[in-house]
């Protein structure tokens, strides 16, 4: 089973019993899995290398039988490194498969560290596994069956020489597994993080960064014991990293969903603008998202940098890397700092190959587009339904709902007008973006009809077939964020989808359990357009929590949940508490009430028959 991140992983402020927690979610996604490795991660490594070699009687026991450097003769440490530079000079998996039995009598761990970072550099780029990862590499089948097994062999190895590793050894050995995929196990992971946290004190910058990147990429969070000692050990050493190690170290915490203290995040963000020359776009691209996470509000002049180099070049940036800054921009709230231009920069050059992204790509640059108020044009959103449906189920329960609320978004907002209306067809692309960018677009000149219409019926179809066994699990903000979304784009669900919406909802209504009155409004809201019925039984559940949640509703959440409930046929006497309730609220506290949210209430007593709030013309008149 391939391990992945599907929810937050514990803060500092919650820690957690076990030292090491895996959260895994089914398969790989396709698109990031090659198709030609063959070993299979949920063997142990020591049974894979068995299965094949025995008992690893071709390499004789390199583990248990080489002492480290420091304590060979001076013939045998020249030797050793004679060896270590034939090694990082091998040219195939074949030749280090001969180095490796040859001259077994020499091999130690830092051959078999040389061993593995050389075979990384063999492989070809494949793809990115993990969701916001640097590219990663994968064994291809130009090595041939000897490079997958020289892979396993080497890791199998490493184990057994832990006791040995020093901190660069160690932090090369997992940054090259990570590299090379397939998952080399829990328990092979779990075993160098034990060593590393007994190594941390003499960890350099660049030991801190790989690291962390390889238990990020393993989707691996180590453990609040590992947390504290390395922050503490990094915290004082982020000023001396370079520009890799900090997006490294940056990326990895973000993508374990762990956010430091404050005094660390600004000491990163302080050592990184010291260095925003020596960044790549993807480091650019990396470190914001990773900033935002973090909850580091991103400097003036770095977001100034990122839109100068949107503006004068978005094809810099790689697709993958477009959806994070645009994500991240939304997050940021800076869109007003970078400018329409910017915006609009990356949009284009984003939506332009969609090809290349993931489902989980495209809902973060959609996300991001809406939350920027940046609605692409109509053969735009044509293009991004059409690649998006067949990748709906590979996507997992918060992804869906995400890309569903940003999509309603999108379609609220008023048409961008195209900016070479306002230069003329011919005008150059970068004075295009530069008028954007000097001049905020006045969205209502141009209409779009394209643009103006909801998802396409197969779509919605496939999105609905995507999302339904994922009900169950789904969490209650995910699933009042997802029906609500559906509602407002117009998307009326077959009853068998609502049966199983209203049997996951209904486990979520129980006593000390109940979701926020957001998310109580919004499915409610969703149920009443929809002219479901979900019954006697749910109405009375739904209607309690509704109670019990009041006291942290607003005003306006508590009246539209009230009308909606009446418009989904709620007995007058299952309201009836609930309105009490709300009267003693009103009239008793010092909420402000506006008069939009009385007429809700009169609706409600409208529409359902019997349901007295009298009361409500006492709150008036006052």
């Amino acid at each position: 089973m391939h391990l992945q991140r599907v929810g937050v992983a514990p803060r500092v402020s919650a820690p957690i019993e076990r030292s090491h927690v895996w959260i895994a979610r089914g398969p790989r996604d396709p698109a990031s899995t090659s198709g030609r490795t063959i070993l299979r991660s949920s063997l142990s490594l020591a049974a894979q290398v068995q299965e094949v070699y025995g008992s690893s009687q071709q390499y004789g026991s390199l583990a248990c039988t080489v002492p480290p450097p420091s304590s060979q003769s001076g013939v045998d440490i020249s030797a050793a490194k004679k060896l270590t530079k034939r090694i990082q000079l091998a040219r195939s998996p074949g030749e280090l498969q001969s180095l490796l039995q040859n001259n077994a009598e020499h091999v130690n761990y830092v051959h078999v560290s040389a061993a593995l970072t050389r075979l990384v550099h063999m492989a070809p780029v494949e793809g990115v596994h993990g969701m916001a990862a640097p590219q990663a590499t994968a064994v291809s089948e130009e090595g041939g069956m000897e490079a997958q097994l020289l892979h396993a062999f080497l890791l199998h190895q490493a184990v057994g020489m832990l006791p040995q590793l020093r901190a660069r050894e160690l932090s090369n050995m997992l940054w090259a597994a990570a590299r090379l995929g397939p998952h080399p196990g829990p328990d092979w992971v779990n075993a160098f993080i034990d060593r590393a946290q007994q190594l941390m004190p003499s960890f350099n910058a660049q030991d801190m960064g790989n690291t962390m990147w390889a238990l990020a990429r393993f989707r691996c969070y180590p453990g609040p014991t590992f947390m504290s000692a390395f922050l503490q050990h990094s915290h004082s050493a982020l000023p001396r990293m370079d520009a890799q190690a900090l997006v490294n170290v940056a990326w990895a915490l973000a993508t374990l969903d762990y956010r430091p203290h404050a005094s660390w995040a600004q000491t990163w963000q302080s050592a990184l603008l010291q260095q925003l020359q020596s960044l790549t776009p993807q480091g650019h691209a990396n470190a914001l998202w990773a900033a935002v996470h973090l909850g580091s509000a991103p400097a003036p002049h770095w977001l100034a940098c990122i839109s100068h180099m949107l503006l004068t070049d978005p094809a810099q940036f790689q697709p993958q890397e477009l959806s994070m800054l645009l994500l991240a921009l939304a997050k940021a709230d800076a869109g007003q700092v970078v400018g329409h231009g910017s915006v609009a920069a990356a949009a284009d050059a984003g939506l332009a190959q969609l090809r290349c992204l993931s489902i989980t790509h495209a809902a973060w640059m959609v996300w991001g587009l809406a939350h920027l108020r940046y609605r692409p044009c109509g053969s735009q959103m044509a293009a991004l339904y059409a690649h998006t449906q067949p990748l709906l189920a590979q996507a997992d329960a918060k992804t869906l709902p995400n890309l569903v609320l940003a999509l309603a978004k999108l379609h609220r907002l008023p048409p961008t007008p195209p900016p070479q209306q306002l230069l003329g067809v011919h005008a150059p692309q970068h004075a295009v973006h530069q008028l954007q960018h000097d001049q905020p677009h006045t969205q209502q000149q141009v209409p779009d009809r394209t643009s103006t219409q909801g998802p396409p019926p197969a779509w919605v179809d496939s999105l609905l077939a995507a999302t339904e066994p994922l009900l169950p699990g789904m969490a209650p903000h995910s699933s009042a964020m997802l029906v609500y979304s559906l509602s407002q784009l117009g998307v009326t669900p077959p009853p068998a989808w609502v049966s199983a919406l209203l049997s996951a909802t209904r486990r979520q209504l129980q006593p000390g359990s109940a979701p926020t009155p957001a998310c109580l409004m919004c499915a409610a809201v969703a149920l009443a357009r929809w002219r479901a019925q979900p019954g006697a039984a749910y109405l009375s559940a739904l209607a309690q929590c509704v109670a019990a949640t009041l006291p942290q509703a607003t005003p306006k959440e508590a009246a539209n949940t009230l009308l909606a409930l009446a418009h989904v046929r709620t007995d007058a006497s299952t309201l009836q508490p609930l309105a009490d309730a709300l009267q003693r609220q009103w009239l008793g506290g010092r909420l402000v009430v506006r008069g939009a949210d009385v007429q809700q209430v009169l609706r409600a007593a409208a529409v359902c028959q019997g349901l007295d709030v009298s009361w409500v013309q006492r709150l008036g008149a006052r």
